[in-house]
């Protein structure tokens, strides 16, 4: 991770994820604290973590591509490929183009998926948000973030 740029990125526009940044900050914020302390309490660095989860994610798109395009063979994470497979089986989801590129004055980014689907164009952008806790075994029920309901509790 780090903050090289993917090769046709131009140097110094902005990434489209920085509108999501501008619009639900999180530098700073309770809830990069809350983050930075759950992390802390399972005593796994937040560079390792985000590592993990961009490693992981970058994988699983491309191998969501390989199939696709008809070249997926293998794949680390099965059950998260899987879930893009059936989710393009299920819609009967037409491919277009797997990672394009776009830029405006102002913004660049990838999409990860222009498709058809029911005789309409769409946009698809794959998450695997959850990929680094269920990595780091952080994601089941004894490790998952509770919020103090005692403060909640209204007076009678």
């Amino acid at each position: 991770m780090g903050d090289e740029l993917p090769t046709k990125y131009k140097k110094g526009l902005a990434r489209v994820s920085a509108i999501i940044e501008a619009l639900y900050p999180f530098e700073g914020t309770e809830d990069e604290f809350r983050f930075h302390n759950w992390l802390k309490s399972k005593d796994i660095p937040v560079n390792e973590y985000m590592e993990t989860a961009s490693r992981a994610g970058t994988a699983i798109h491309l191998w969501i591509e390989e199939f696709i395009e008809g070249t997926y063979k293998w794949s680390e994470y099965p059950l998260y490929v899987q879930m893009g497979i059936d989710f393009l089986k299920e819609h009967n989801v037409i491919p277009i183009w797997t990672e394009v590129y776009i830029r405006t004055d102002k913004y660049q980014g990838t999409i990860d998926l222009i498709c058809e689907i029911d005789w309409e164009i769409w946009i698809i952008d794959w998450k695997t948000y959850g990929i680094a806790q269920e990595i780091l075994w952080t994601k089941w029920s004894k490790w998952k973030y509770k919020k103090p309901y005692q403060k909640l509790k209204k007076a009678t």
